[in-house]
């Protein structure tokens, strides 16, 4: 499948925290954090309108394409037994403890490069491919696996790596010591990838997508073509036909 990029005004990562690989470590493999009585739709996220991707990976995805075309209308959630949570664990705390933190400022001389990590380290984003690639190896399921955009208190742009299970959505984040559901990051929710492709992403902003609707809203319908006074009948000149109303979705970024 072909990707094409449209010229847009885009959100991307700036400051990319990190912290000391040593300081890093998940929780024990075994039963989830998340209490049994907890309600589902509290633990899983409420997907929006779709976004712009972020700079970073639309350059991720030029030069891996066949990471980025894969899809399915049919995503599920993984059932998150001890195995699944025991492996979630090892793969998190591999990558952590893994790989040295550094800006892409100074591996790549630029504010914005989503690579695989090598041997001289990575940043947030960085670790969050490693750990959706590691996971895909062992059997995961990519639509489950998703790369997600949140913001710091102070504002600053984090990525971390978002597992989709029947028990709620979790983060895998490499400034943190474990693994824990969305809403007990310390973060602020941007956008994520879409769970039906890889290329696509979806607000998670509730008030971004309250901007998004009023834009939408705001886009007047576009008024039918009227046959000119004296036009020959239907069927018997090449009249053309009415314009399909449509609504311009516009993607506040």
């Amino acid at each position: 499948m072909r990707l094409v990029i449209s010229v847009a005004l885009v959100l991307y990562l700036v400051g990319c925290q990190t912290i000391a690989p040593d300081a890093t470590s998940g929780l024990k493999a075994g039963k989830p954090v998340a209490p049994a009585e907890r309600a589902l739709q509290l633990a899983s996220m409420e997907a929006g309108s779709q976004v712009v991707p972020p700079f970073g990976y639309i350059g991720f995805c030029l030069r891996h394409a066949a990471e980025c075309e894969t899809g399915t209308d049919t995503p599920s959630s993984v059932e998150l037994t001890p195995e699944k949570w025991r492996e979630l664990n090892e793969v998190n705390d591999y990558v952590n403890k893994a790989i040295r933190p550094v800006e892409d400022i100074e591996l790549y001389s630029r504010a914005e490069w989503w690579a695989y990590p090598g041997e001289e380290g990575g940043d947030c984003e960085d670790y969050a491919l490693l750990k959706r690639k590691l996971l895909i190896e062992r059997g995961w399921p990519a639509d489950a696996l998703l790369l997600s955009v949140v913001k710091e208190w102070n504002g600053a742009g984090h990525a971390v790596l978002t597992a989709v299970t029947d028990k709620g959505d979790y983060a895998l984040d490499n400034q943190a010591a474990n693994i824990v559901l969305w809403k007990d990051t310390p973060y602020s929710w941007v956008k994520r990838q879409s769970r039906t492709h890889p290329y696509m992403w979806v607000n998670l902003d509730p008030e971004r997508e309250e901007a998004i609707r009023l834009a939408s809203a705001e886009v007047p319908k576009r008024p039918a073509l009227q046959k000119p006074a004296g036009a020959a009948p239907e069927g018997t000149s090449n009249l053309q036909k009415p314009l399909e109303e449509g609504v311009l979705k516009q993607s506040v970024n």
